[in-house]
């Protein structure tokens, strides 16, 4: 088995310091398809760069064909700063692709991970979580996508509409697949999250024949056509009426799922429901915490229209 570790420089910032991406390429020099794996984009996302380094321990042990190109930090600069945003430019890198070299900080990260990354691949899996916000546990996958999507092994499967300015819209656009894996995040049954993500790459590896045996995939998979994300109105403390054993679970409408209240007065600020008759949870908040306006509450997908595949 062959290693190579890459630093790829993007640019060099104000203190002097060069801004760099790390790439691993691994190789058993046996002629196979590359698969591409990245991470935090994000930089509260970050659950998949343990998933990367317990992932290369055990593909030295792989007997595998054809190649993997990892990207365990696709935004270093957002990873040291914790945020969501580009904290140079406040840009989301999401949506600055296919990037620039002449653009700002974002799109010169854009363009090297276009140069370097996603140009090797030939099929690909983003990991993310849900930050700080949210725990989610659902596979996003997209037009063209949907059986490498199937193939990775989570039982509920959120389909999307590529969005211009995105690595997937941008990958679209040169017949590669992509999907993402959304799992994990606010620091909740990290273990667990941790060996789903090993088992997607190993699932994803033996449906592209690059090692031997069948995926492991649940007996009943669904699609999720129509998907709400709930955002919070006000800030203040959240109190949770369901924890995260209500993953995948069904609530009514009438169902209260969480309140906010003032941390001053105490009084109680808002409360929180689902949109449909059947909401099924995707993603939520179960950790008695302070929000923000704006923060992400919950995932709800329509229960009543969840396809069979």
């Amino acid at each position: 088995m062959k290693k190579i570790l890459r630093n790829i420089e993007v640019c060099k910032l104000v203190s002097g310091h060069n801004l760099s991406l790390t790439i691993h390429e691994v190789t058993d020099n046996r002629p196979g398809p590359t698969l591409g794996l990245s991470s935090t984009i994000h930089g509260t996302t970050d659950l998949g760069i343990e998933i990367f380094r317990r992932f290369s321990l055990e593909l030295e042990n792989f007997n595998f064909k054809g190649k993997v190109v990892m990207l365990p930090v696709a935004n270093p600069l957002a990873l040291g700063s914790f945020t969501i945003r580009t904290p140079i430019d406040m840009n989301d890198l999401m949506h600055c692709f296919p990037g620039s070299e002449q653009g700002e900080v974002s799109d010169q990260i854009a363009d090297a991970i276009v140069r370097e990354y996603t140009s090797q691949g030939d099929y690909f899996i983003d990991f993310c979580s849900g930050g700080v916000c949210l725990t989610e546990d659902f596979m996003l996958t997209y037009p063209s996508s949907e059986e490498l999507g199937k193939m990775t092994g989570w039982k509920y499967i959120l389909m999307i509409a590529n969005r211009p300015g995105t690595i997937t819209e941008y990958l679209g656009t040169q017949n590669k697949p992509m999907v993402a894996v959304e799992c994990g995040g606010s620091s909740q049954n990290n273990e667990y999250y941790i060996q789903r993500g090993l088992t997607s790459i190993k699932n994803t590896m033996k449906y592209l024949k690059m090692i031997d045996g069948k995926p492991d995939i649940p007996e009943k998979q669904f699609l999720v056509e129509e998907v709400v994300f709930i955002k919070a109105k006000n800030g203040g403390i959240f109190r949770p009426s369901f924890s995260l054993d209500s993953m995948h679970s069904i609530v009514k409408k009438s169902d209260l799922l969480g309140t906010t209240y003032s941390p001053y007065t105490f009084e109680e600020i808002e409360r929180f429901y689902g949109p449909f008759n059947k909401n099924l949870i995707m993603g939520l908040k179960t950790e008695i915490s302070r929000i923000e306006d704006g923060d992400y509450m919950f995932i709800l997908g329509n229960g009543e229209t969840l396809k069979q595949l």
